[in-house]
């Protein structure tokens, strides 16, 4: 397994009991500004097509699951595939962009269990649940060190320390770290402490 964009998921999954489309975000939003978008898994094409709210849009289910993926909101005559076509894990699919009802370019990525889209909550499945096997195969392993500082708003923002003097940036919720990689290292930092490191921008570790 891969992660179907090589950018930081900016909009997070809703949890609750809600079941109105309207009213709770049952997929997530990935920071995509035209980049390439790629096979999670080896599967199947099973539509794409234009919609109003969500543009152009792919539907992929992956091989041995009985799960429907879909990525909104796909630059205009960029996608790759067609209905039915196989496709190998990491075979470039489309370019994420800016059609349908999105005011930035961005994908939108939702995750449906039965092998069936029924826009109730609780036929969906939480993607950084599912991307969980990706993110321990290739990011936090060992010795790395997750530190935290709080933001304006009093959350914790993390970072992936490199070497001694360096952050990297997750695009990652605490709530979403601590389900992910439950044995990870980590520390909160003071205001001090953090003045001292330098944060590499634009850097990208983990995909949530």
């Amino acid at each position: 397994m891969r992660f179907p964009l090589d950018e930081q998921i900016v909009g997070g999954y809703d949890y609750g009991v809600k079941t109105s489309y309207n009213d709770f975000h049952l997929g997530v939003d990935w920071r995509a500004r035209y980049v390439p978008l790629y096979a999670p898994k080896n599967g199947t094409i099973i539509w794409t097509g234009y919609g109003l709210q969500g543009g152009w849009t792919i539907w992929f289910k992956s091989d041995g699951e009985n799960v429907i993926i879909r990525w909104l909101h796909l630059k205009l005559w960029s996608i790759l595939v067609k209905k039915g076509q196989k496709v190998k894990e990491g075979q470039r699919l489309a370019t994420t962009g800016n059609t349908g009802k999105s005011d930035l370019p961005h994908t939108h990525e939702d995750i449906w269990k039965n092998g069936k889209v029924t826009l109730k909550a609780e036929d969906t499945i939480n993607p950084h649940d599912y991307y969980k096997e990706a993110k321990e195969e290739s990011l936090i392993k060992g010795d790395d060190m997750v530190v935290f500082n709080y933001n304006l708003r009093g959350n914790p923002t993390l970072y992936l320390q490199v070497g001694q003097l360096s952050l990297i940036p997750i695009g990652m919720s605490y709530e979403d770290f601590k389900r992910s990689f439950p044995n990870a290292k980590e520390e909160k930092l003071s205001d001090e402490q953090f003045e001292i490191f330098e944060v590499i921008p634009g850097a990208k570790v983990l995909n949530d």
